[in-house]
């Protein structure tokens, strides 16, 4: 099954321990890092914790507490420890981390997070001495977040994710054989914390404020990456053994334990129902596709009626490992070789176990390049070929084993993968609405009354807004406008979403697509392409699919507000509007030309992907006559109309939920495949308007902007104004307003507005305007896609419904001599 995903993001660089205390019975801390720190648990009294079970602490006399001996990579200088605690009392000393920090110690070389003389205390001792970080503490009887850093040569306390005291660190803390404990220090059982500890976790590096806010907010929904989350599920779907492979790393275990709190809150656990077919909930439910891989015969529903967060496996659970960082297996030369492709054949023909494997960037392995088809010997090719043997192989399938492909752009891996039948391809999605939603108000439901945080968030309709507004976020994207929001302590949205989205929108397709503006129409019926604007809005809203074309073709003059057109539409129908770049208008640092020279079209894929993934969307597309395959780089290259595109314009499953728009002004170098049924089935002549239009369009314009009663009529409603268009009229409306403020007014008079009119000089002459509306009233095939009122110059073509095309073409031709153009 080969993956899609758009985004990877990861809190587990320099993770070096992370207990769940999930386990709810026995003596083990099982450590989640894949360092081999396992805990031993002294007593232990196993309760509910804040994410699944947790360990209670009996406070002074207490023999509960949890030992991890040491080792080289727990004795750290730079570091970051968090864990949730649920405090009873801080009466004396309440310990809840320490390694080497108390009296009785061997060494008194480390650290120790501890209550002592009534202040919560973050103690050094370092080769150059002690170092006493005090702040208040913690609330008692509620669960509270807390962490702290130390960069080298400040370090930082934080409660709830926010950082309350920081101090200096006067040297390097140094190693000793001292074992690390949570719950005391150096047999110190007088010091033993009073409460619930849980969710330990321990770096070997400072983690950014940012981090440290992630660990509190961001890790609960969504904040895991699409390689380990994959693995996760294999072993939920059944999988006794899950393993991932990749050129760089080679073959190596899940390590995702640290991420169980994750996928808990998350909803991602399957549950078991009646009919015997597993279910996801929330974000997950595109795994779906992988529902036909665990058959009904396989659930145990005893096991599923129980809490499933409870009834869980541990990944790889029933297997043994002895030492798995000195496994052979581990330690194979990760690049593709005979060797790695025997040792993965002989797993997946083994049927002791199930077995899930996760092959990453897929691109390394199987690169869109032709020589790999040829004949070769070289180990890249041999995997590539046993990659496509494994899909059809009916042993791996009779075993029930998974293979999952994962890249970030299809276009980089090999079509071989991408046209086999045997390989599905599912595309990871962004949250739709009721997910980014649900994200929102379990933000604001985290947050504490009368937080900042609530403030920016708003109220309830506020946050139904600010789930509409983010459509092509990621949760990452929306946390950090939020998290803007809340420091600069304003409201959630505004500007600063629609400049976070626009640069998103612009990194996520790889500069292909630019977000815009969506508008409400005139309220009014005056402007005659609102008529069918408004009936497209009206089956969007309603899913009433015949009344929505796959594509509209807006065709006229420059400045006939095509471009408003599209807007008006997005406004009307709810749904984001963006803006299609051809080869030629993307700048090359943008493009990032790489060696095949396809990099367009390997972004423009990229950007269809994104299309998808933020639907419902109107795209559109300006000057498609412009729309050429070839780069700015290399004009002179005559290629191909890029497939990609044409294949998305031509989806079915896109109707609907993507609506192309192409504008055009000289629909006679249009590209053909745009003239291809169900491409661009609907069109809308745009003309210039006739005097009445002028004079409405150029009140709408001047609104508030006039001193003194301005004569319309007189202006812009007799013929010698006929060929002003919309764009016209707005630059005549902006030079007359420039001319008032630099008089140090705010509004102008119809004297001003008369000079700049008669100054004002059209970019095109009368006879090429005319020449390009000719050419968009040649493209009508139905009255109706026609303005009722037209210039004389177009008027004499029109006879009741019938247009005479015939006419158009001499007018044309005598035009196309004069101007000296073909048509």
């Amino acid at each position: 099954m080969l993956f899609t995903p758009f985004v990877s993001a990861n809190l587990s660089d320099g993770l070096i321990l992370h207990h769940s205390y999930d386990e709810g019975e026995g003596t083990l801390a099982a450590d989640a890092s894949g360092n081999g720190h396992d805990g031993e648990i002294s007593n232990p009294d196993w309760v509910d914790g804040q994410i699944g079970k947790a360990l209670r602490f009996g406070g002074d006399g207490s023999d509960v507490f949890v030992t991890v001996e040491s080792t080289d990579v727990l004795n750290v200088n730079e570091c970051t420890f968090a864990a949730w605690i649920n405090a009873d009392h801080w009466n004396g000393t309440r310990q809840i981390v320490g390694k080497s920090v108390h009296g009785g110690c061997a060494g008194r070389t480390q650290y120790g997070l501890f209550s002592e003389g009534g202040v919560f205390k973050l103690r050094f001792e370092t080769e150059s001495g002690r170092a006493d970080i005090d702040t208040d503490l913690p609330p008692t009887g509620e669960w509270v977040h807390v962490a702290f850093t130390n960069d080298g040569e400040t370090a930082t306390i934080y409660l709830n994710a926010e950082a309350v005291e920081e101090g200096g660190v006067p040297g390097t803390l140094g190693a000793n054989d001292d074992p690390w404990r949570i719950g005391q220090d150096c047999e110190r059982l007088n010091y033993v914390f009073a409460g619930i500890i849980d969710e330990v976790s321990l770096w070997n590096r400072a983690l950014s404020a940012d981090e440290i806010a992630d660990l509190l907010y961001d890790e609960v929904y969504g904040y895991l990456p699409t390689h380990e989350y994959l693995m996760e599920q294999l072993n939920v779907l059944g999988c006794e053994l899950v393993l991932g492979y990749n050129s760089s790393q080679g073959i190596h275990l899940p390590n995702i334990g640290r991420w169980q709190a994750t996928q808990k809150m998350l909803g991602v656990v399957p549950k078991y129902e009646k009919t015997g077919v597993f279910h996801f909930q929330s974000i997950a439910t595109w795994l779906q596709t992988l529902r036909r891989f665990q058959e009904a015969e396989d659930a145990n529903p005893v096991e599923h009626e129980v809490d499933p967060q409870v009834a869980r496996r541990r990944i790889n659970a029933t297997l043994a490992f002895d030492k798995p960082h000195e496994d052979p297996v581990m330690h194979i030369d990760p690049a593709p070789s005979e060797e790695l492709k025997e040792r993965l054949n002989h797993l997946l023909r083994q049927d002791r176990v199930r077995v899930g494997l996760v092959i990453n960037f897929l691109e390394q392995l199987a690169p869109n390049d032709p020589s790999l088809s040829s004949a070769s010997n070289d180990d890249l090719q041999r995997f590539f070929n046993q990659i496509q043997n494994w899909a059809s192989d009916l042993e791996i399938r009779k075993r029930k084993h998974i293979i999952l492909l994962l890249t970030h752009n299809t276009f980089d891996i090999h079509p071989n993968l991408t046209v086999n039948p045997e390989i599905p391809l599912i595309e990871v999605p962004f949250p739709d609405y009721p997910q980014r939603l649900h994200f929102i108000e379990y933000l604001h439901a985290i947050s504490e009354p009368p937080s900042q945080m609530r403030a920016s968030l708003g109220n309830e309709r506020d946050r139904e807004s600010h789930a509409r507004e983010t459509i092509g976020l990621n949760l990452f994207g929306i946390h950090d406008v939020v998290k803007q929001a809340e420091s600069a302590q304003q409201k959630a949205g505004g500007e600063p979403l629609v400049r976070y989205r626009r640069e998103s929108i612009k990194t996520f397709s790889h500069g292909i697509l630019e977000l815009g503006e969506t508008e409400r129409g005139p309220s009014d019926d005056g402007w005659y392409v609102i008529w069918a604007i408004r009936d497209i809005a009206e089956g969007v809203k309603h899913r009433d699919l015949r009344r929505v074309p796959r594509g509209i073709l807006l065709l006229g003059p420059p400045g006939t507000s095509k471009a408003y057109a599209a807007k008006v539409l997005a406004g009307e129908a709810n749904m984001t509007l963006v803006q299609l770049r051809y080869a030629n208008q993307v700048g090359e640092i943008t493009v990032n030309i790489n060696e095949n020279g396809n990099t367009y079209e390997r972004n423009l894929n990229a950007g269809l992907n994104f299309i998808r993934g933020i639907s419902p969307t109107v795209v559109f597309m300006d000057e498609i006559e412009q729309a050429s395959p070839h780069t700015a780089m290399h004009p002179e290259e005559q290629q191909t109309f890029p497939q990609a595109l044409v294949n998305a314009m031509s989806d079915t499953s896109l109707h609907g939920r993507v609506i192309w728009v192409g504008a055009s002004s000289r629909p006679d170098l249009m590209p053909q495949i745009f003239r291809r049924y169900g491409i661009f089935d609907t069109k809308l002549i745009m003309l210039p308007p006739v005097g009445g239009g002028r004079v409405e369009i150029l009140k709408i314009f001047c609104q508030g902007q006039t001193s003194g009663n301005i004569n319309f009529q007189a202006l812009v409603g007799g013929s010698e104004t006929d060929g002003l268009t919309w764009r016209d009229l707005f630059l005549i409306v902006q030079r007359a307003s420039n001319i008032a403020r630099r008089d140090g007014r705010d509004t102008f008079t119809e004297a001003e507005l008369r000079q700049t009119l008669n100054d004002f000089i059209p970019d095109y002459s009368r006879e090429m305007q005319i020449f390009m509306g000719l050419l968009a009233l040649r493209e009508a095939n139905s009255r109706i896609m026609i303005p009722d009122g037209l210039l004389p110059e177009y008027q004499e073509f029109v006879d009741g419904n019938r247009i005479d095309k015939t006419g158009i073409n001499r007018k044309l031709m005598e035009l196309g001599t004069q101007l000296g153009l073909n048509a």
